[in-house]
């Protein structure tokens, strides 16, 4: 019997918690991290949760694309899809062609500049229907001919209004 207590407290106390490894965990406790042009910025889940503060499909007049919301320029960052393409089904947990399927990638301020792709991964880990999560390891990107850089790191969920 004290066998078995003892290897349950080892298993309990070696498991570990996922949320730190979904939350980007750490020592920073960021659950989604933005850099812009080597300066880094953390959001907490918290401060995610409170601001809502979360990517969104947008669909509307044959377009289509995932958007990140950059609130420390007011800007937004977006993959754009075919007008056919539900989110729905179509990204299914462990998708991470996000770079090879769209359509068009570009950081969206007063106008529309095209995004190139330098490193780093996205994967889808969960869909419901309602809302996509992607993980992001930093999921990198320039744009105006390489001199402005983006990453993206952790976890952040989309709402799928479509």
């Amino acid at each position: 019997m004290l066998a078995m207590m003892v290897e349950a407290l080892s298993f309990t106390a070696c498991g570990g918690d996922d949320k730190d490894d979904i939350d980007g965990g750490g020592s920073s406790n960021a659950a989604f991290t933005i850099t812009i042009d080597g300066n880094k910025h953390e959001y907490s889940g918290d401060y995610l949760s409170y601001m809502d503060l979360m990517g969104t499909w947008e669909s509307f007049s044959g377009v289509n694309f995932l958007k990140i919301g950059i609130p420390s320029m007011g800007d937004e960052f977006r993959m754009y899809f075919t007008p056919n393409t539900n989110p729905s089904s179509y990204f299914k947990v462990g998708y991470s062609s996000f770079v090879d399927d769209a359509t068009e990638i570009c950081f969206y301020s007063s106008s529309k500049n095209k995004c190139t792709h330098v490193g780093g991964s996205a994967r889808v880990i969960k869909n419901d229907g309602r809302n996509l999560t992607v993980q992001f390891s930093n999921y990198a990107f320039t744009w105006k001919s390489g001199n402005r850089e983006i990453a993206f790191d952790g976890t952040l969920n989309f709402a799928l209004s479509y």
